[in-house]
């Protein structure tokens, strides 16, 4: 009877699907377009974007990040590659690392909360500075 119960339950072990479709997984490593901009958080106003106006393509594995405009005129970067690193900084939480252009731009908590849903956030609110949302591109604009 034991060795029926261990069986079950490796069977049932066995069975159990890990979360491993990384097809449909949301990767940091993606192109996403700037959808809001709000210079501070003490005044708010929100500038809103059309999708692709402004584009940024994160590469992870060469810490770089790849400015796209298609408009007027840019928000944080100008266009072309930057360097970037993550690094700790008081304004971190949780597993939200602060972003900074390897030339030493500072650019805020590179937050990662809303990544599964596709959204990602550069703030520099908690120093009473920008907010930047960036929404996942599903296909190349």
């Amino acid at each position: 009877m034991k060795q029926l119960l261990l069986i079950s339950i490796a069977l049932v072990l066995l069975g159990c699907k890990s979360d491993d479709d990384t097809a449909n997984e949301i990767t940091l490593d993606s192109s996403w377009t700037l959808i809001s901009y709000t210079p501070s958080p003490i005044l708010p106003h929100t500038i809103t974007y059309e999708p692709g106006q402004i584009i940024w393509k994160f590469d992870t594995q060469a810490n770089t990040i790849d400015v796209v405009l298609n408009t007027g005129g840019d928000i944080l970067l100008e266009p072309g590659t930057y360097n970037y690193e993550l690094t700790d900084n008081s304004c971190n939480y949780n597993d939200n690392k602060y972003i900074q252009i390897v030339d030493g731009r500072r650019l805020g908590v590179l937050i990662l909360d809303d990544l599964q849903d596709g959204e990602i956030t550069i703030s520099e609110a908690c120093v009473d500075g920008f907010i930047a949302v960036f929404e996942q591109i599903s296909t190349e604009i």
